[in-house]
This record gives C-alpha cells, sequence and structure tokens, in this order.
C-alpha cells in the first residue's frame, strides 16, 4: 500500500445506502439510448408534416364558416325544400294498362296523383289563357276588330230572331228542337242496353244490323260530390 495515500473512513450503513439512492438517482441512463430514443413531441411533429406534404391543395376553394369553438357554423337555408323531396313522396305514376297490377291503396293514391296534376295543368292552362287575353286587348287592331264581329253577331241574332218569328220557320225550328231531345234520348237507351251487354257477356264489341262492328267504351268520371 502507497503511504501517500488516506486510509478510508469506515461510513454508516445508512449513508452507504443513502450514496446508492444517490448515484441511482443522478446516474443518466445508458447514452446509446438516450441518442436513438426521441421526443414524442418530436414524432408527432414529423407526422404533422408527413400528413401536410400527402394533403390535397385547397388553394381556391372557400372554407366553411366556423364557430369561436371550432363547429362548423350553421347555414339558414330559409324555408325553400328541395325539389326531389317532393318527387320521393309523390307514387310513381303507373300506366293505365298496368293498373291491374296494383291494389285498392295503389290504385287510391294513383288517383289522387292524377287529380293533383289535373289542378295543377288546369291552373297553368288559366295562367297562360290571361296572358294570351292580356296581350290581345293591348293590341289596338285586334281590339278594333273584336268589336266589329261584336256587333256583326249582335245584328245576326237580331237578323234570325226576326225570321224564326215567321210562322213556316217557327214550324221547322220546333221540329228541330224535338229531333234533338230525341236523338239524346235514344243515346241514353243506347247507353242503359251496352252497358247491361258488357256485364253479362263481358264483351267489348257488338255486330250492329249492317254487319258493322262497334267496339264498347266504358267512360268514367269524377266529380266533387254535391253537398
Amino acid at each position: 500500500m502507497d503511504n501517500n495515500t488516506k486510509p478510508t473512513q469506515p461510513q454508516p450503513e445508512d449513508a452507504q445506502d443513502m450514496d446508492e439512492v444517490i448515484v441511482e438517482d443522478v446516474t443518466p441512463a445508458e447514452t446509446d439510448d438516450v441518442q436513438v430514443d426521441q421526443p414524442v413531441e418530436d414524432d408527432s411533429t414529423e407526422a404533422v408534416d408527413l400528413e401536410e406534404a400527402i394533403k390535397p391543395s385547397t388553394e381556391g376553394i372557400e372554407e366553411a364558416p366556423t364557430t369561436e369553438d371550432g363547429k362548423l357554423e350553421e347555414v339558414d337555408l330559409g324555408d325553400e325544400t328541395p325539389e326531389e323531396d317532393d318527387e320521393e313522396e309523390k307514387p310513381e305514376r303507373v300506366p293505365f294498362e298496368a293498373a291491374g297490377s296494383l291494389n285498392i291503396i295503389g290504385l287510391e293514391n294513383m288517383i289522387n296523383s292524377y287529380m293533383g296534376d289535373l289542378e295543377k295543368v288546369q291552373d297553368q292552362i288559366k295562367a297562360q289563357n290571361q296572358m294570351l287575353k292580356d296581350a290581345l286587348e293591348n293590341d289596338a287592331e285586334y281590339m278594333e276588330l273584336q268589336k266589329k264581329a261584336t256587333d256583326i253577331n249582335k245584328a245576326k241574332k237580331t237578323v234570325k230572331d226576326k225570321l224564326v218569328k215567321d210562322p213556316a220557320l217557327s214550324v221547322v225550328q220546333q221540329k228541330i228542337d224535338e229531333l234533338k231531345f230525341e236523338i239524346k234520348d235514344i243515346r241514353d237507351a243506347i247507353s242503359g242496353y251496352v252497358e247491361q251487354y258488357y256485364e253479362q257477356s263481358g264483351l267489348r264489341q257488338i255486330t250492329g244490323a249492317d254487319g258493322e262492328i262497334h267496339e264498347i267504351i266504358t267512360s268514367v268520371k269524377l266529380v266533387k260530390k254535391r253537398v
């Protein structure tokens, strides 16, 4: 042993334990581990940069408005309803020839759908007729001719009424009126008999006395019920 070296003084067990604890706290981890491991924040930064690099360009695209907390701001679209919503609720039209494939509910829905379409078309015709009438009434030449035509019709009716008062022509006019009523009665009778013929035979054709074939056509109308 070297005489210049000072003898090491023995330390209490508590002091040795303390030295060991201090050494463990201040001893850094292995140098290689520290150099390899990257801070968490560095990894997140690299991930963000990579995402930005592959993100598609939004240049020229207006960003949606957002509120202070970052949520999308609600946009007031008003009371406008997309047309496709109405079209989805409206039943699809079915050709009349294929009506046999519908049940009672389907037929009722189809009738109501066509009734709505009929009302819309009638309103459109009324509006178009009004536009045409306004345009014609604003034309001076047309209105002048219209006035002349009205005057001519009044004059013609006056002359006709005067001629019909003649006894000979009065009899002819009366006969014409009687024949018109008779024709109406005959047609009503034919319709009644043809309806019974169709109900009993199920046929839609009938051969006339002259050998000519007549087709039976049924006509049904839908009108509002009178209260």
